[in-house]
């Protein structure tokens, strides 16, 4: 019978580690997510960086502030006027995320992956005590994400990725 079952289980098991989304170097796959104005792999570069600096924002906002809305803050993140003065983007030419997105897709502005690399290394390394992390939202105010782009500030690679 363990015969038998190790028959059945084992080509199962090795189908199924044949099939997943890795990337053939041993490390572990991940499912593909849709972007929009992207293919499913997100190869939409001025979406996919835009997304990311945004989505790092409110992710660090929600380890930091557990009651705060991630999809509000990204919404806001996304379609907030002035958003992109901080990352050295002309706020009256590129006043939200989305402008600055159609503006690289247009190749009308150039991401410098270099500081791109550095800046989320930098939002990624920030504390819930930093004082640029408790300057960025408030739970007395839980619907105000109007400063989570002060983050930005968190390395001046950030204001050199555009």
């Amino acid at each position: 019978m363990k015969t038998f079952l190790a028959i059945i289980v084992l080509p199962l098991f090795l189908s199924a580690c044949l099939e997943s989304p890795g990337t053939n170097t041993g490390n572990p796959g991940k499912e593909p997510v849709s972007m929009p104005g992207g293919d499913t792999n997100g190869n939409n570069p001025a979406l996919t960086y835009t997304k990311v600096l945004v989505g790092l924002i409110c992710a660090k906002v929600k380890v930091c502030y557990p009651s705060s809305n991630s999809a509000t803050c990204y919404t806001n993140g996304m379609e907030q006027s002035g958003y992109t003065s901080e990352l050295g983007a002309t706020a009256a030419t590129y006043d939200t995320m989305e402008d600055l997105a159609t503006a690289v897709e247009n190749n009308t502005v150039v991401i410098n992956t270099t500081n791109y690399e550095s800046c989320t290394q930098a939002l990624n390394a920030l504390n819930c005590s930093d004082t640029l992390v408790q300057n960025a939202y408030s739970a007395a105010t839980p619907s105000d994400y109007s400063a989570t782009n002060i983050l930005f500030r968190a390395s001046t690679a950030c204001q050199q990725i555009y």
